[in-house]
């Protein structure tokens, strides 16, 4: 299997318990395996309020007590969650959004990844819809000026609570992902 394109992970609800347990120790799995991008970068936002540091400690502590592999090597488990980053995002208002785009430009500009993103909500799915609003609204969600840069959102829990709330739920992403020709 090749490895993927250049990209930063953008993981919303990063302090809850799923990230820790299981998106952290998956990543490293395909870290391990070589299958993550050479250049790649996540950036955990949540609510609660940690440094990059905290951050990496919290999720190397779930590597070492979660993953598939034992006896973990200290030196590999280090260069990974030199990767990871945290973003506070205490509100889904304009302000935190734009607060979220400047450490993404800042993160992407030091490993080089030319702006492709994934946005993976791991959040309450009540929360969807007004997350890639806010997304759209700061301009995360549109491809760079030179086409290269690509965004990708990935639903994490149940797609809606019935067929017309996952229609919905449906139409409003492409609204906002599809009309900048990202898919």
């Amino acid at each position: 299997m090749e490895q993927s394109t250049n990209c930063i992970i953008v993981i919303f609800g990063a302090s809850g318990d799923l990230t820790k347990r299981k998106l952290i120790p998956a990543l490293y799995q395909l870290y391990l395996q070589k299958l993550l991008p050479e250049r790649f970068a996540v950036l955990g936002t949540g609510r609660s309020e940690f440094s990059d540091s905290e951050f990496r400690t919290r999720m190397a502590e779930g590597v070492e007590k979660y993953s598939e592999t034992e006896n973990n090597d200290k030196e590999l488990l280090n260069k990974f969650v030199g990767n990871l980053f945290y973003e506070a995002i205490p509100n889904s208002n304009q302000k935190d959004f734009e607060k979220l785009k400047a450490r993404l430009t800042k993160i992407d500009g030091e490993f080089k990844i030319g702006e492709n993103y994934i946005y993976y909500l791991s959040i309450p799915p009540g929360a969807y819809k007004d997350m890639a609003t806010q997304l759209g609204a700061c301009g995360l969600n549109k491809q760079n000026s030179n086409d290269n840069g690509w965004k990708r959102i990935i639903v994490e829990k149940p797609f809606g609570r019935d067929l017309e709330s996952a229609k919905s739920l449906n139409k409003h992403l492409q609204g906002i992902f599809r009309e900048n020709q990202i898919y």
